[in-house]
């Protein structure tokens, strides 16, 4: 079984950033746990008495197939990711359907990647640059990402720590303003 169509228990809920959470899904039974970095998971979850779907990428790598992150930023006025910070907690259970999606360096080798990356859109370039470290490669990644103040960065202090961990890794953020005690 490549894909899925099941309901995902919810081992854990893990504050990222003041406004980023990741959510950490058991894998479902019987998935052979194939997928690759940066692809997608369509959740559907019932909002106001109807189901709502969405897509949010796998910020796990594919190196680790017991479980499935997706990292979510909660959106002002929006009617899926709110609801998914306010109300899903570990034990409960997510439809979802996957994964999906050809965004991945897998179709691209090479010996270099440049990740150019904003806000939440970090993680599908998380998701490879963790597959990159856990296999050991040798490949050489520049990943220059952006947010509004440095309390953004999403990953701020992985990418450091991934970046000194042996992966020939070169980070550069840019914020658009300072935090309050973070000037940039």
């Amino acid at each position: 079984m490549n894909g899925f169509d099941a309901d995902l228990r919810v081992r854990r809920v893990v504050p990222v950033t003041h406004d980023v959470t990741t959510f950490v899904l058991e894998a479902p039974a019987r998935w052979d746990g194939r997928f690759d970095a940066g692809q997608h998971l369509t959740l559907t979850v019932p909002v106001d008495g109807g189901d709502v779907e969405r897509c949010y990428t796998i910020s796990s790598p594919p190196t680790r197939p017991e479980t499935l992150t997706i990292t979510v930023k909660r959106q002002p006025g929006g009617v899926v990711s709110p609801w998914l910070h306010d109300h899903v907690r570990a034990g409960d259970v997510l439809r979802a359907q996957g994964p999906a999606g050809a965004f991945s360096y897998v179709e691209h080798p090479a010996s270099s990647y440049l990740f150019l990356t904003a806000g939440s859109g970090v993680t599908p370039a998380m998701s490879m640059v963790r597959t990159l470290a856990d296999r050991g490669s040798d490949t050489s990644v520049v990943f220059v990402h952006s947010a509004r103040t440095p309390s953004d960065l999403v990953f701020r202090r992985e990418l450091a720590a991934l970046s000194e961990s042996g992966l020939d890794l070169r980070v550069t953020s840019v914020c658009e303003t300072d935090t309050v005690g973070d000037r940039w």
